[in-house]
């Protein structure tokens, strides 16, 4: 059976009970949110954790993007995968996964938050400078690079963003 990680410490103490049955070794990924480098390193703390914890080989294998991911696991070459709740949603239609931890952050709980970032030269500091400009999401699976900014734009601005920019493009 396939499952996500959403992440955490919860998940190594509950898995950490009987290793009857468990395999040698596990794959694991993340949706990317970085540079294939830098996420490897950003989670090699918790891959090393899992490893002791576990007591079993935890392979850290990153992905180019969301699709790559569900497509390894749907392919059984990943065991564990974090996602969000978007590409999570995917996981499940596409490759049967099943979430078994979810992600808290300390100071803030559950939820999204995003931002719109501009070159610190461009003279863009508010949404209606940026009008008529060129704009890129990050990942049409991302919540937080693309379904929470869309919301915003559809609900609170009032604006489809392919009108509002001259051009609309996904930098993954």
């Amino acid at each position: 059976m396939k499952y996500i990680l959403a992440i955490g410490a919860f998940f190594a103490l509950a898995l950490a009970q009987d290793k009857t049955g468990w395999p040698e070794e596990i794959n694991f990924s993340t949706v990317p949110t970085e540079n294939a480098q830098d996420t490897t390193d950003r989670f090699e703390p918790f891959v090393q954790y899992l490893n002791e914890t576990l007591g079993i080989k935890v392979n850290f294998i990153p992905q180019a993007d969301y699709a790559a991911v569900i497509v390894a696991m749907q392919s059984d070459n990943l065991d564990i995968g974090y996602f969000g709740p978007n590409s999570y949603v995917d996981a499940v239609k596409q490759a049967n996964a099943e979430a078994f931890a979810r992600e808290e952050a300390i100071e803030s709980g559950l939820g999204y938050h995003s931002m719109i970032i501009t070159k610190a030269d461009s003279g863009i500091t508010t949404m209606e400078e940026a009008q008529g400009k060129s704009f890129a999401f990050v990942d049409p699976e991302s919540t937080s690079g693309y379904k929470v900014p869309l919301i915003h734009f559809c609900k609170e601005m009032a604006v489809n963003p392919k009108d509002y920019f001259t051009n609309v493009a996904f930098a993954g």
